[in-house]
């Protein structure tokens, strides 16, 4: 575990821009990402397409071929844009990373060069004379994004872990897949991408997180000079609207050609208020079926068979407890009363001393592989400061997993009402029903 100093030293550069900067020498690469949150709302779709413009080149280096050629000349560099949905909210994140300048012949000024880069990527993608992208390439990029949707089928899992949030959230935006629906798809223009887009990214708040040897000082000096981020104001979160979980359990059942079922629960709190319950949450998520040492894994899976393989998530945000399993499809009323005896083992406190001791030792584990990559530590934290986490340190963090309780997991699990059920099925067996 690293030592106990602040792993991110936060500086407000201004209203809803924040820098967060980590020194360390544990890196041979200066790495830099830029977020910009967003609601989840219908016009994710136009952050998609336009993290996906983004991708393929900016107003300095419109093609592929010369963006390819610049960030080889910084050295290799690594360069992306993604729009995803992350703790309540859909973010645009940038990210780029280039061979640290101290390891190479001359120490030349690589952190500069990729700000430098970045500032641009920060003025939006190529446009034509119109001042709009260009359509050719805003078509290749919309096909592309229909056939990731569609092919959302051919990963089962993903494809019924989609279809049960449809189920369960319809009416809000938590039902559409992530990247939005067929109609959004069909239905953004080039104007409309570019205008949410650039307008994501001039009044979305900000957080820049800057992983190089340098100081506080230094890091914010660099980026005050390289990026011009106008003052935003202050995220306000948008309601979900979610309501209480269903009185009588919806059973969805499907059928296509797959070898084995997904059986798909998901339980909806009573009463949630988002991001209650952290801790308890994931030490109980990891008792339940978040790992090999897990009640689902060990009494479903491997003393009765029931399942080829089987997991659990909680969504802090939410108030979700899912559970999804890969089945014989012959097995599912088997499978699904096995699964429901462990939620109301749960719910009557029915926990060992080894099952809370090997759950909290695969969670700091897991806190522990956090610093084994620049990616993996920024967003650790940023998700912890989107869910307004206390802890700065990664020590902080472990302490508070090894000292939290779990005396109240079984109130927690006795809020959780079943709410859908999904069961994708073979086709020779099921019946797709709605």
């Amino acid at each position: 575990m690293p030592a106990d100093t602040p792993s991110f030293t936060t500086v407000p550069l201004d209203r809803g821009v924040t820098l967060h900067h980590h020194r360390s020498d544990r890196f041979k690469t200066e790495f830099v990402r830029v977020f910009v949150r967003a609601p989840v709302d219908d016009r994710r779709t136009r952050r998609y397409l336009f993290a996906a413009l983004l991708s393929r080149g900016t107003k300095e280096f419109p093609t592929r071929r010369m963006l390819a050629s610049h960030l080889q000349d910084l050295y290799g560099a690594g360069y992306g844009a993604a729009a995803q949905r992350m703790a309540g909210r859909h973010v645009l994140a940038l990210r780029a990373s280039t061979a640290a300048g101290r390891f190479l012949p001359g120490k030349p000024g690589n952190l500069k060069s990729l700000l430098a880069f970045l500032s641009h990527v920060l003025d939006g993608p190529p446009t034509g004379g119109d001042g709009l992208p260009m359509p050719d390439v805003f078509e290749q990029e919309r096909r592309s994004l229909q056939r990731d949707l569609l092919g959302r089928v051919n990963n089962k899992a993903r494809y019924a872990l989609d279809r049960l949030y449809g189920e369960m959230y319809a009416g809000t935006p938590l039902a559409y897949p992530d990247m939005g629906t067929e109609d959004h798809i069909a239905a953004a223009t080039p104007g409309a991408t570019l205008e949410e887009g650039m307008r994501t990214l001039n009044e979305g708040e900000v957080d820049i997180y800057l992983l190089a040897p340098c100081t506080p000082g230094q890091a914010e000096r660099l980026v005050r000079r390289h990026f011009k981020l106008a003052p935003r104001s202050r995220e306000r979160l948008i309601p979900l609207g979610l309501s209480p979980p269903r009185r009588r359990v919806r059973k969805v059942r499907e059928a296509l050609d797959v070898e084995q079922g997904r059986l798909t629960l998901g339980f909806r709190m009573t009463d949630w208020r988002p991001g209650e319950s952290a801790r308890e949450g994931v030490l109980a998520n990891a008792i339940l079926g978040g790992g090999p040492a897990s009640k689902l894994f060990r009494n479903v899976r491997e003393e009765r068979s029931l399942c080829y393989d089987v997991h659990s998530w909680i969504d802090n945000v939410t108030g979700t407890i899912g559970i999804q399993a890969g089945i014989r499809p012959e097995n599912y009323d088997a499978a699904l009363k096995a699964i429901r005896a462990e939620v109301r083992a749960m719910a009557r406190g029915r926990i060992s001393a080894e099952e809370i001791g090997l759950a909290r030792a695969a969670v700091l584990s897991s806190i522990r592989t956090v610093p084994d990559s620049p990616a993996g530590l920024v967003e650790f934290f940023y998700r912890r400061r989107l869910m307004k986490r206390r802890g700065k340190t990664l020590d902080a963090v472990a302490r508070g997993f090894e000292r939290v309780s779990t005396d109240g997991i079984p109130a927690l699990f006795e809020r959780a009402k079943l709410d859908t059920i999904y069961f994708l099925d073979r086709e020779e067996l099921g019946r797709a029903t709605a």
